[in-house]
């Protein structure tokens, strides 16, 4: 029976004031106990170790300073002004409650001679999100400088974290001065292949190109944030319900660049496009996609939608047959009352209730991934930095749920005209592979595949297949 999610609060708030206060070595778990007035047959319940109970409390933290983080990056105005965002965000984390010595990451990693792998799998994916997130905002700044100055920034921002642990009095301001002048330094490189003069040091050779945000509504000013890379025939990559571009993964976007011009973008309120509020149901992310062809400047284009993006690619095929020259639904459903039958959402809902962000995440890829690709080295830690480094607000996630479960186009795709491949898992806990078979049946002419021993994310456990197989089915 797990933590209920009151005493789970009361564990963590215990664990934070003591462990990186007093020093995680120099407070026992009967202390944490004490202070959080919970026993310990309930302790070990969920933490079956003190290094697990340190990790949670860690991976907490890292939420909480990303939230703050993001906020500061929506207030900035202008492209410098988000990459600088960091350090505002590091002076508004200090002045929270138990935010003075707040560092707690790298004391955490101080203590340890060997650090446990628990912890040092929290220190990976805070590591892992600050060059992510620092390397895209300095793409508007930089261009192809990007990963150099994200270096750059990520040393003057552990500097400063490392000088906050010797005085805890020390203000941001001059690690800011010090990422100002790096960031004015930087010139900002103009498209690859184009002669600037000198200094310019010639075409680079690797396939992907810097992020743009694309207007898709004029009059309110709506954002996608969308990346455009490779060459060829146009391919839009729609993610599903709590997915940012990013889940698509470098091997397959690289793969698929080889032959197409490929597009993915993040759905309204999640990564760099626009915040949302009110509710939105699958035909207006469709609707979305659908501007976003008009923003790239396609006509029509080739789609790839998995898990909801495939209920959003139904949509646009309904909403909008002239714009999609093909489409691959992957592991997705026509909706209706049996579609959300599957044990996975409600394994993640349960994880979710523990308060625990590594319970959660290691649920959240057990139930995504076949039970032979779970037990792979490192595929676990690859899908919790990947899946952290943007912003995935939980009050968006759970809008998308509600646009699911409406969901229900069986009726309507007799008129679906594109041509149609349909590909499913047998080991998909989230969507059964019966919902994919079901939806093949509904598509006039469509292909189906079903891949035995897969999960729900057949192109992170196979991307060179699934690559080819979009190839296949878009240019024959």
């Amino acid at each position: 029976m797990p933590i209920r999610p009151r005493t789970m609060e009361k564990l963590l708030d215990a664990a934070e004031e003591l462990f990186f206060a007093q020093g995680i070595r120099a407070t026992s778990v009967d202390a944490v106990l004490e202070r959080a007035g919970v026993s310990p047959a309930t302790l070990y319940r969920g933490f079956p170790s003190k290094e697990s109970l340190v990790a949670a409390t860690l991976e907490r933290r890292l939420q909480q300073w990303a939230e703050v983080w993001d906020a500061c990056i929506d207030r900035a105005e202008t492209p410098r002004e988000k990459l600088l965002a960091v350090f505002v965000a590091l002076e508004e984390f200090a002045a929270r409650p138990r935010g003075a010595r707040w560092c707690a990451v790298l004391g955490t990693a101080a203590e340890y001679a060997d650090v446990p792998d628990e912890i040092g799998e929290a220190v990976s994916i805070d590591t892992a999100m600050l060059r992510t997130r620092l390397t895209e905002l300095a793409e508007p700044v930089a261009g192809d400088r990007a990963g150099q100055l994200a270096e750059d920034l990520l040393l003057v921002v552990t500097g400063h974290l490392a000088m906050r642990l010797r005085d805890p009095a020390m203000t941001v301001q001059r690690a800011r001065r010090v990422a100002s002048t790096l960031v004015d330094r930087t010139p900002l490189l103009p498209p690859r292949g184009l002669a600037v003069g000198a200094d310019w040091p010639g075409p680079d050779p690797r396939p992907r190109e810097p992020h743009v945000q694309h207007v898709i509504d004029a009059e309110s000013g709506t954002t996608l944030d969308a990346e455009v890379v490779g060459s060829g025939e146009p391919l839009l990559l729609i993610q599903g319900m709590s997915g940012h571009r990013g889940m698509w993964g470098e091997d397959f976007v690289a793969d698929l660049a080889r032959d197409f011009e490929v597009a993915s973008y993040d759905h309204r309120g999640i990564g760099g496009s626009s915040r949302v509020d009110a509710e939105f149901s699958i035909a207006d992310l469709a609707d979305d996609a659908a501007r976003l062809l008009d923003a790239l400047g396609w006509e029509s284009a080739h789609v790839l939608g998995i898990s909801m993006g495939g209920m959003v690619a139904q949509q646009l095929c309904l909403r909008a047959p002239g714009r999609v020259r093909s489409v691959v639904l992957g592991c997705t459903s026509a909706g209706g009352p049996s579609a959300f039958s599957a044990p996975g959402p409600g394994r993640i809902i349960e994880a979710m209730g523990t308060r625990d962000a590594a319970v959660a995440t290691r649920v959240a890829f057990e139930v995504n991934v076949s039970s032979d690709f779970a037990q792979r080295p490192g595929e676990l830690e690859r899908f919790a930095q990947i899946s952290l480094s943007r912003r995935v607000p939980v009050p968006v996630v759970q809008l998308q749920a509600m646009a699911c479960m409406a969901h229900d186009t069986a009726e309507g795709l007799g008129d679906l005209a594109a041509p149609t491949l349909v590909v499913h898992g047998d080991e998909d806990q989230m969507i059964l592979v019966g919902e994919g078979q079901r939806l093949a049946e509904l598509v006039p002419g469509a292909e189906l595949e079903v891949w035995p021993g897969v999960g729900h994310l057949f192109w992170w456990e196979r991307p060179s297949d699934a690559a080819d197989l979009v190839r296949r089915h878009a240019l024959g």
